[in-house]
């Protein structure tokens, strides 16, 4: 399966730092945590919608110029 644009320039980005994780398209709708955990067929806990990392100064999105504004637009 093809992944779309953005899937497949952070598939390239993971690729190019050696990562050796493999981004996927799901066929069935996962616009919830809990739709996610069911297509995977993983436990709820195990989904992660965003991620934010927190600092001394407050939460932090990272900015990669490798990503572009991937993160700040939502995906």
């Amino acid at each position: 399966m093809t992944l779309p644009a953005k899937a497949q320039h952070v598939q390239n980005v993971l690729s190019a730092f050696g990562l050796n994780l493999q981004v996927i398209q799901l066929s069935e709708s996962a616009r919830t945590a809990r739709e996610a955990a069911s297509a995977l067929n993983c436990t709820l806990g195990q989904i992660v919608k965003s991620l934010v990392f927190g600092v001394k100064e407050g939460a932090y999105i990272p900015e990669c110029p490798y990503l572009g504004n991937f993160f700040q637009s939502g995906g």
